[in-house]
């Protein structure tokens, strides 16, 4: 929460993109991209609209929107409501928000939660792109670990041995 700007540190010193959080978080939101442990889409949206209104705020031009639920294999699923999407499809619908974008940190939180094999798919696809840093949290450390160049293990909130 921290890296993402919502939360602020208690102690020590953070920085995405050479700002200082939280009095540089302004500056440095639009270089993350979040995926969290829900989807943080709006169900009464259709797909189109989630991500035309996410481009909007990032000040992303709309041509992006199409190629960015092709990306995530929802391309022919973009004027239907989100509140019927099974939640694989919405995490997918995330993931597309997240990268729309295209920030140089991307924080994924559980993010193989509720994705099938093609939804699994694609984010292994993502992650293999590189070109960003991606960070994850996960209960399972073994799918990501041919992806991973580090890994840190964290146990009661501290860091593991």
């Amino acid at each position: 929460r921290v890296l993402a700007t919502v939360l602020r540190p208690s102690v020590g010193r953070v920085a995405i993109g050479g700002h200082e959080l939280p009095r540089g978080a302004h500056a440095a939101r639009p270089q993350v991209g979040y995926v969290a442990h829900g989807p943080l889409t709006y169900p009464g949206l259709t797909a189109l609209e989630n991500l035309g209104l996410y481009a909007a705020l990032y000040g992303v031009p709309g041509e992006r929107v199409g190629p960015a639920l092709a990306r995530v294999g929802l391309d022919g699923r973009g004027r239907d409501a989100v509140s019927e999407f099974s939640r694989g499809m919405a995490q997918r619908l995330a993931l597309a928000r997240a990268l729309l974008h295209g920030p140089a940190l991307l924080l994924l939180d559980e993010p193989t939660a509720g994705l099938d094999s093609e939804g699994q798919a694609v984010l292994r696809d993502v992650l293999a792109e590189g070109g960003r840093t991606v960070i994850v949290s996960t209960h399972e450390p073994e799918w990501f670990a041919g992806l991973a160049t580090a890994s840190v293990r964290i146990e009661a909130g501290r860091v593991a041995a």
